[in-house]
């Protein structure tokens, strides 16, 4: 693999892993204030319903008296209310929707199409119903958790599964039996477009997760820097989600690569 120009990784091949490590998939857009989204978006949900037939208000606070809706809202907006959610069936994908904040969560990510699949309803309904004029953040975040006893890989060192520039002082022979808990918190620019990288990878266990294995977590979380014209969402969304699969494949070594079991597949889409 060779870096493309501007790039910080290399152009790594888009492939289907059979045994994909992913544990959470979050794409998130920001935009300006927009207070009629505090109100009942029906129509927005009757757009979601199909795939996302759950509805959760997450919080509910309760004001003293009746307060004209203006005011409600602008209370609302202030202390930062998490709005609307809608869920699928199985409670894995998440659409969350606020005054500022267009939000897709899954548990349940198979590719890239599928999720984008899920999430152009809500932009759709979003774009049609508010019309927010541009979108102020577009980031798209991969959560994975890397079991070796999954992958027939017990016993091997995390060293021959991880590149030693991931691991640190982890990869140091003398010291990787011996470590108990490592790290790091990487915060970069994309050289194209100064968009914003954090890479953030420990050994541990996913959030939420206190007994089940150890394994390593890399989490990758992209976004972009500049203002994004409402049309041209989705292009910049498979910008982020290629530069995530290089990053991804630069941190594991060819080992891990091939136990993961991966797939080729076309990439006309991103």
């Amino acid at each position: 693999m060779t870096a493309i120009a501007g790039a910080l990784f290399p152009t790594a091949e888009r492939v289907l892993y059979r045994k994909a490590p992913l544990f959470q998939v979050t794409c998130q857009v920001r935009f300006p204030p927009i207070l009629r989204i505090e109100g009942s978006p029906v129509e927005f949900q009757e757009r979601m319903r199909h795939r996302f037939p759950l509805l959760e208000r997450p919080l509910n606070f309760n004001f003293p008296g009746q307060l004209p809706p203006e005011i409600m809202q602008a209370i609302m907006a202030q202390i930062g209310l998490p709005g609307w959610r809608f869920l699928t069936d199985d409670k894995k994908s998440t659409i969350a929707l606020s005054t500022d904040t267009l939000i897709l969560t899954t548990s349940d990510y198979v590719r890239w199409e599928r999720f984008l699949d899920d999430l152009r309803p809500a932009l759709s309904g979003l774009q049609t119903i508010y019309s927010p004029g541009y979108f102020s953040r577009v980031s798209l975040r991969y959560q994975d958790f890397i079991e070796r006893e999954n992958l027939g890989l017990d016993g091997v060192a995390w060293s021959k599964l991880l590149k030693p520039e991931v691991l640190g002082e982890a990869a140091v022979p003398e010291i990787e039996p011996y470590v108990q808990q490592a790290t790091r918190l990487l915060s970069l620019k994309i050289p194209d477009d100064g968009g914003d990288i954090v890479l953030q990878h420990s050994l541990g266990r996913p959030a939420g997760n206190v007994q089940g294995p150890i394994g390593y977590i890399i989490d990758l979380d992209f976004a972009t820097a500049t203002k994004t014209e409402v049309g041209y969402v989705e292009d910049a969304l498979n910008k982020l989600h290629s530069h995530v699969r290089d990053a991804f494949r630069w941190c594991i070594s060819d080992r891990l690569h091939a136990a993961l079991g991966p797939d080729p597949i076309s990439d006309t889409i991103g």
